[in-house]
């Protein structure tokens, strides 16, 4: 997997190093070259189906298959309000801590103000 900006040209085996074009055309095989029997035009890399949903990638050989959306349905819109709700309950529960630390910080002030006042 590429990381960091940029753009190439090619695709290439991180274990085998064979390269391929962005066609899937196989362009260098290491290794195999010597191999009489081996002909690069026979392992060209086959289409497949790709789709992304939030930060996953997913990928279907079945090219007849129906799309990602088709088995997603209505999850996209309903981790969108989970989400949604998520965030105003963490909102809440951030307001209440403040309230209790408010709280807190006052009962401390009180209690150096009877202290330190005369009797």
């Amino acid at each position: 997997m590429a990381t960091g900006c940029g753009k190439r040209q090619t695709m290439q085996c991180k274990c085998h190093g064979w390269t391929y074009n962005l066609r899937g055309g196989l362009l260098r095989a290491p290794d195999m070259e010597a191999n009489e029997n081996f002909s690069p035009g026979d392992f060209h890399l086959q289409p497949v189906q790709v789709a992304a949903w939030v930060p996953l990638v997913f990928a279907n050989l079945d090219l007849k298959a129906q799309p990602l959306s088709h088995f997603l349905d209505d999850l996209p819109a309903r981790c969108a309000q989970l989400l949604q709700k998520t965030r105003r309950a963490e909102q809440q529960l951030l307001q209440y801590h403040r309230r209790r630390e408010d709280e807190k910080t006052r009962r401390r002030e009180d209690e150096k103000t009877r202290t330190l006042a005369p009797s």
